[in-house]
């Protein structure tokens, strides 16, 4: 952070579906990439510890355990580094299992954010799966640390006021009233959204639309990571398109299909 600036970046690795070593060995070969190019704030999609397209897989027990041992890696990873990190995975709390956003920063998780709407139209079906957030914030206990958990949580650091931070996932922002919207009115100036949206035609203009649109109504930042095309293993296809806007003004783009 310099002079009042932030680095911030969007990143979609390759990952191998339900592959959470393989794709846990990636995610930290990225954030060390990022680090040492000055970055400040890594936003990576939705999911990708896991994989989104794991379909029944998120009902068992095992990819649920793998997928937690690895946020706790990264977290230990992230240890020394000033850099906020925000992965996704599968998390179960309480016998729910929700969609959920993990920050990460120095060595420790400071927050799980799930996600709050739960697409069940047309190719989604994840109401199948995936549980609601819940309406109120609760502290989750990982490895002996209470962590909050919930859809209000704004990050902020203690260095650079400015920087208050909060983060949605992908059917979030396509909802009349997105969640960033409370967030923004709450003082957050960044928004990260962890995503995993398929590729039809059109939709890519229509996301950037929705971005554009979302950043200029919150006088906001926003940065959107999208799964890569590493993911496109069922009955869709994903691209790795990812932005990042400013007050209505889209910063830096990579197209579908670009670099990962």
């Amino acid at each position: 952070m310099h002079y009042g600036f932030i680095k911030a970046a969007a990143a979609s690795p390759m990952l191998k579906v339900a592959d959470c070593k393989y794709n846990c060995d990636n995610i930290i070969k990225t954030m060390d990439y990022a680090y040492k190019r000055g970055v400040n704030i890594l936003v990576f999609p939705e999911l990708n510890i896991t994989g989104y397209t794991c379909d029944d897989l998120f009902a068992q027990k095992l990819l649920l355990d793998q997928a937690r041992i690895s946020l706790l890696e990264l977290a230990d990873k992230t240890s020394g580094i000033d850099m906020l990190s925000i992965v996704g995975l599968p998390l179960e709390v309480d016998g729910f299992l929700y969609n959920a956003a993990a920050v990460l920063c120095n060595g420790e998780i400071l927050g799980i954010v799930p996600k709050t709407y739960i697409p069940n139209y047309n190719e989604f079906y994840e109401a199948r799966r995936f549980s609601e957030a819940p309406k109120n914030t609760i502290y989750l206990d990982l490895e002996g640390k209470q962590i909050p958990f919930g859809t209000k949580l704004i990050f902020q650091n203690l260095q650079m006021e400015e920087f208050t931070l909060a983060v949605e996932i992908c059917e979030d922002l396509f909802v009349p009233v997105s969640p960033s919207s409370e967030h923004a009115m709450n003082g957050a100036m960044i928004i990260a959204n962890l995503s995993a949206s398929n590729e039809i035609l059109g939709k890519s203009e229509y996301r950037k639309t929705l971005v554009k649109a979302q950043s200029g109504k919150c006088f906001s930042a926003y940065i959107y990571s999208n799964s890569s095309y590493s993911e496109s293993t069922t009955d869709i296809v994903f691209s790795g398109h990812k932005m990042i806007a400013e007050n209505g003004v889209i910063l830096a783009e990579e197209p579908p299909f670009g670099k990962e």
